[in-house]
């Protein structure tokens, strides 16, 4: 016996003396000092295993080398258990192999099964699949049955394996890819699913259509070519046949007359669409205890999320749960990546590292363009890393933590690699030719008697890098390919992760083409300390598959599941593997066992590897807790849904980064019948009349038609605000028009206002607003220039069929008398300098350095937040001067209220997000050039982006060449392209005369007002990471828990651009954040908030809906409902409603504190309209935190003071007077 083994074999014997028959304890080998590079490869002459899967052109499977069956699998277990692993290498055109451990890192092939040379053979997975304690192996073979091998092994003997795959029903003949076993009915043994992918025809699509009666009303495939292709109607009388995956296969384990067998039961689990599958993974998505599955599928086949529904059946979620999922999913992992104790997911892609490679694998997007633009969910040519919320539905934050691109991945491993206590992620790399180089697509006719191969098999291979990724923490991943000793470039596909020497950290195999398989011993350092778990079930299945192990240590919390069978056709080792960074001890480690059983162990110690065996009776059993929500929906407008017309934004402008028509809608909020509670007025798009809802005595709010609006359906409304325009008492309705469906200067683009009588919610005919029509977008009201009324600030976005130009932005001054209604635009001297504002999103009137005089900060598209100051009634424009000039982004929505307890208003505005591919600083800035850039005349714009040295195009050869036919004739080639600067494609000349316009700054961010007498500044603080999940719009600050602190709700989502990039939707469609007694915000996780919208949400506004004093929320959706939802708080807060005066009904520019016995002073401005399309409801809230009562101090509009003492909890009606 080895010095190992009998060192096993003592400290267990100690173990179970020291802790109890339920756990065993025996040492980690010691850690080897750490090396040069964390991995260490190990040469074939060091390991004994020269293990190749050849690209074999004379094999008569060659054809596979362009499928997911192109290269073998690695697996990893104890085979003969004498506590070194073994390994398991299958292969395609060579005979699958054996390699038992001798001693530590040393191999030696074990006679296996001498078919195994005549199969073309893909993933093994390495499990008890008999429950008997020792480990057996299920082999999945191309279009032959496959083979399970039931371990014989003896102690002490020789690795034997008897095979049995058709005495147990589990010899399936198909497009076998993987197999993956789970308990997923929980009987206590395991059950397998069979991933499928393709058949590849020998000879190539038939010459001959392989239709009978293709001129019939239902025609079939003939006989024999079911199993490649299906027959799809488009339409009456029209059939087309498509080249078809297979139906993946469910096996349930069961045991008839007294003999184990395992039966096929995937039509009555639900399991029954045909894809071209390429991995699965097995996790618990909605924490109920029964494993659910994820299936990863090529081409344009949609994921799978089976969400087990506990009764032998599944349900695909897919469409619920996902934003958008990748297009070629390929290889897939679950961890917990930001330690939430959920699983989250990352799914490879083929997205390209480098300009290069993007430029020449990015063909022609138009033959795609339908099912781009259709697919549910969406689509996305990149990894996607599927953050699990708890609540059913996903975040997706590939872009945000660095792991959205990787080259052409097969194989994905989620492993604490560097025993940080943070999961790492491995990629592995590669494909046996160049078949997306753009260059050379394979004609369609070639199709037709050939097979792809045969085409490609002359291209060159596609070595790529392999790539890791280590974890840093709060979602921030690092590219340490070669820092680790990993990058090499490889066809490499299959990858598998297991502990080969006993030191208690995951080493890495993994599997290649051309190339003898890979074994990296991970060295990561006797100072990262450790431990790894073992589960034995004695109710639950041998190993424990599915087990959930919670390990705490220095304060903190790691989840990892049992679950072996991830990545790409490949099997880890079952067992678990803890890093624990400098920590010694672990506070506790929790068994979560696969049949219920929950078991508790405190004050454990690193350096040990834990074996733990279920109890046969479990003291405490897996409860489900349900989330208690902060909000709940609830539908109280009827008649809330914002509709939008198809147009073709591409049609005058092809490169448009995003569409511009369908920014809307815009929604208000106001008691405009007197009944003392709030109405609203919902903005449609072209086509729609706006819709105004009146609430009723039972809160709901019922649609009021009128031909009022209905004569303006040829308007795409944008703002609605209401406010008193024309100092009768009674609130009128402002609507802006904008978008791009109507030639510039349209009169379908005049902003216009409707008067208010004051009963039933009626409203007059149009009174347009002086001056050219212009597409706008958001109005906001103050008064400027002090005279009592309101003004009107309206902002100009976009001229049609010319964006980026813009109209510029308006200021309209009230000169109405009571009855009269009169608007005249501001002088140049006293706004002049709005014509700066270009692409206006949204405003906010403010007292910036309080002065009494109201300033405005206006957000833009591609700009900065402009900050202009009101002397005594002149706009001067301040942006340069408080460096807000620097900080341009895609700022759309701001808001305002006192931060910081200083008194002053500090503001808030939501910006794109890091979570796109768009990445901006002011060194390398996001660019945006426009105007004639290929000397034909014509209007174009280009994005660009910054390389090393020089500037680059963003869009790829083919929309830029359609676009613009010059670039294809000058350059002829992809690669050509590829390796061309922006300035050879364009031109020097082209560029410099063009426009430009940068994008600096993409964060959404705070900017504490630090202002003082005689001079503006402002401390711009980005938000937490996990609120830059996806482009901000709406954006409101209230006060929404009752904790005296500000609250913060940012409205996300961004369905609009181009489909080259996607849909911009990882967020659940809000942010809700918290402000701190420091000053920052923490981000409400989804899952207690309850607030998920899976919509293009636009606008968000605060109301108060069920007179229960307390703020709700309302946002908007573009072509979608208005979602609304109660605030669950029993906290206490304070509603402040607000009756102003004729002409200033709300007392817009007033200032309200609220000071309580706790130290805690809460201001807010009251304002008129701004964010983004939204002006809330007339209620203004403050928490009473720990009080019972507290100070209203108010400053009105007119300067003069009011202090109201001893304000209790619930709604207080305030009156300027």
């Amino acid at each position: 016996m080895s010095k190992l083994l009998k060192s096993l074999a003592v400290t267990t014997i100690c173990a179970v003396q020291a802790l109890g028959s339920g756990l065993k304890v025996t040492p980690l080998e010691p850690a080897s000092a750490r090396a040069a590079t964390l991995f260490q490869s190990r040469s074939p002459e060091q390991t004994g295993v020269n293990f190749i899967n050849p690209i074999d052109d004379n094999h008569e499977l060659k054809r596979l080398y362009i499928s997911g069956f192109a290269a073998g699998g690695v697996s990893l277990g104890d085979l003969d258990q004498d506590g070194l692993l073994d390994v398991v290498l299958t292969a395609g055109a060579r005979a699958s192999k054996i390699f038992r451990q001798v001693s530590p890192w040393k191999f030696e092939e074990v006679s296996w099964d001498s078919k195994l040379g005549e199969l073309w053979s893909s993933g093994a997975a390495i499990l008890d699949i008999d429950n008997d304690g020792d480990l057996d192996i299920y082999l999945c073979n191309y279009d032959t049955a496959n083979s399970l091998y039931i371990n014989v092994t003896k102690p002490g003997g020789t690795i034997q394996f008897e095979e049995r795959a058709k005495e147990w029903g589990l010899d399936i003949a198909d497009a076998s890819l993987n197999p993956s076993f789970a308990d997923y009915d929980g009987d206590g043994d395991l059950d397998v699913f069979i991933l499928t992918s393709e058949f590849k025809r020998a000879n190539g699509r038939p010459k001959e259509l392989p239709v009978n009666g293709k001129n019939t009303a239902n025609p079939t495939l003939k006989p024999g070519f079911e199993k490649y292709y299906t027959l799809t109607k488009h339409g009456p009388g029209n059939y087309v046949y498509y080249n078809a995956g297979r139906e993946n296969i469910l096996l349930q384990s069961q045991v008839a007359q007294g003999k184990k067998t395992f039966t096929n039961v995937s039509k009555e689990a639900g399991i029954k669409e045909r894809t071209f599958g390429l991995s699965c993974t097995w996790y618990d998505h909605d924490n109920d205890g029964d494993l659910d599955l994820y299936v990863c599928n090529d081409f344009t086949d949609p994921d799978q999320l089976y969400l087990n529904l506990g009764n032998g059946t599944f349900k695909d979620v897919i469409k619920l749960a996902a934003p958008y999922t990748s297009w070629y999913s390929m290889g897939s992992d679950a961890a917990d990546l930001d330690g939430d104790g959920r699983f989250d997911l990352v799914i490879a892609d083929m997205g390209m590292t480098s300009h290069y490679k993007s430029k020449t694998t990015m063909g022609d997007m138009s033959i795609h363009k339908d099912f781009l633009d259709t697919a549910i969910p969406r689509q996305t040519m990149r990894n996607t890393c599927l953050l699990n919320t708890g609540t059913g539905r996903f975040n997706e934050v590939g872009y945000l933590a660095g792991l959205a691109n990787t080259d052409w991945t097969w194989a994905v491993k989620c492993q604490d690699f560097d025993c940080d206590t943070l999961t790492d992620v491995f990629f592995a790399n590669g494909m046996a030719r160049r078949t997306n180089d753009s260059d050379r697509p394979m004609p369609l006719e070639f199709m037709f008697g050939n097979t792809e191969y045969d085409f490609f098999k002359t291209s060159d291979t596609r070595e790529e890098d392999n790539l890791v990724f280590r974890n840093k923490g709060d979602l921030k991943f690092e590219d340490m390919s070669e820092e680790w000793g990993i990058k090499d470039p490889t066809m490499s596909y299959s990858a598998a992760t297991g502990d080969i020497d006993n030191d208690g950290d995951p080493d890495l195999l993994v599997a290649h083409l051309d190339r003898a398989v890979s074994f990296y011993e991970n060295t990561s350092g006797p100072e990262r300390k450790r431990i790894s778990v073992s589960l034995k079930g004695s109710r639950s299945n041998s190993h424990a598959v599915g087990g959930l192990v919670k390990v705490t240590s220095g304060g903190k919390t790691q989840s990892k599941m049992i679950s072996p069978m991830t990545g790409y056709i490949s099997c880890n080792e079952p067992v678990l593997h803890f890093g624990l960074g400098e920590h010694e001890k672990i506070e506790k480690m929790v068994i979560e066992w696969p049949a219920g059983g929950i078991e508790t162990f405190t004050d454990l110690k690193a350096g040990f590897h834990y074996t733990v065996t279920e109890e046969e009776e479990p003291k405490e059993v897996r409860k489900r807790v349900k989330p208690k929500p902060e909000f709940v929906k609830v539908k109280l407008l009827k008649q809330s849904r914002h509709r939008e017309l198809p147009f073709d934004d591409y049609f005058e402008q092809p490169l448009l980064p995003w569409k511009q028509s369908q920014m809307g809608p815009g929604i208000a909020w106001a008691d405009i019948d007197g009944d003392g509670d709030e109405d609203c007025l919902l903005a449609q798009a072209e086509g729609s009349a706006s819709i105004l809802s009146i609430q009723k005595p039972d809160r709901r709010l019922e649609s009021n038609p009128s031909s009022v609006f209905s004569s303006h359906s040829k308007s795409e409304d944008m703002a609605p605000l209401f406010f008193d325009a024309d100092r009768d008492g009674r609130p009128d309705l402002l609507i802006t028009s904008g978008s791009i469906e109507h030639p510039n200067g349209d009169p379908a683009y005049r902003d216009r206002i409707h008067l208010g009588s004051g009963e039933k919610g009626e409203f007059s005919q149009a009174y347009f607003l002086p001056g050219e029509p212009m597409s706008s977008s958001v109005a906001a009201a103050a008064d400027f220039d002090q005279d009592g009324d309101l003004d009107l600030f309206i902002g100009g976005r976009i001229v049609p069929g010319r964006w980026p130009t813009s109209p510029g932005s308006r200021l309209y001054l009230n000169e109405s008398e009571p009855g009269t209604l009169r608007f005249k635009l501001a002088s140049e001297e006293q706004a002049g300098a709005l014509k700066a504002c270009q692409r206006a999103t949204s405003a906010l009137w403010s007292d910036i350095d309080r002065d009494g005089w109201m300033d405005l900060l206006v957000t833009h598209e591609y700009g900065p937040i402009r900050v202009f100051l009101n002397k005594e009634g002149k706009l001067q424009d301040l942006t340069a001067e408080t460096g807000m000039e620097k900080l341009k982004g895609m700022w759309y929505g701001i808001a305002g209220r006192d931060l910081d307890g200083d008194g002053d208003i500090d503001y808030v505005a939501s910006n794109f997000g890091k979570n796109t591919t768009y990445k901006a600083s002011e060194k390398k800035p996001e660019l945006l050039y426009y105007g004639d850039l290929d000397g034909t005349g014509g209007f174009r714009v280009v994005e660009a982006k910054f390389g090393d040295d020089c500037q680059l195009p963003r869009r790829g050869l083919s929309c830029s060449s359609n676009a613009m036919p010059s670039i294809k004739k000058n350059l002829g080639t992809y690669k050509k392209f590829a390796i061309s600067s922006l300035s050879d494609i364009y031109t020097p000349k082209r560029l410099e005369t063009s426009g430009k316009l940068e994008m600096t700054e993409l964060r959404s961010m705070v900017f504490y007002n630090e202002s003082s007498k005689g001079k503006v500044s402002f401390r711009a603080v980005a938000l937490p990471r996990m609120a830059q999940l996806a482009p901000g719009f709406g954006v409101v600050l209230t006060e929404l828990n009752g904790d005296s602190q500000p609250d913060l709700v940012i409205a996300q989502n961004f369905f609009s651009p181009q489909r080259e990039v996607g849909r911009m939707s990882g967020s659940s469609g809000a942010s809700i954040l918290s402000a701190q007694k420091d000053g920052t915000f923490e981000v409400h996780d989804t899952y207690n908030t309850g607030v998920i919208l899976t919509g293009d949400t636009k606008g968000v506004t605060v109301n108060e809906f069920n007179g229960d004093g307390i703020p709700d929320l309302s946002f908007t959706v573009n072509n979608g409902s208005v979602s609304t939802f109660l605030n669950t708080s029993r906290k206490k807060f304070v509603g402040v409603r607000i009756k102003g005066k004729e002409g200033n009904l709300r007392a817009v520019g007033a200032t309200l504190t609220f000071s309580t016995k706790n130290g805690t002073t809460q201001t807010i401005e009251v304002t008129g309209g701004g964010s983004y399309l939204s002006q809330s409801g007339n209620t203004k809230f403050f928490g009473l935190g720990d009080d019972v009562s507290g100070q209203l101090s108010v400053v009105w509009p007119d300067g003069k003071k009011f202090v109201l003492n001893n304000v209790k909890q619930g709604l207080v009606d305030l009156m300027w007077n």
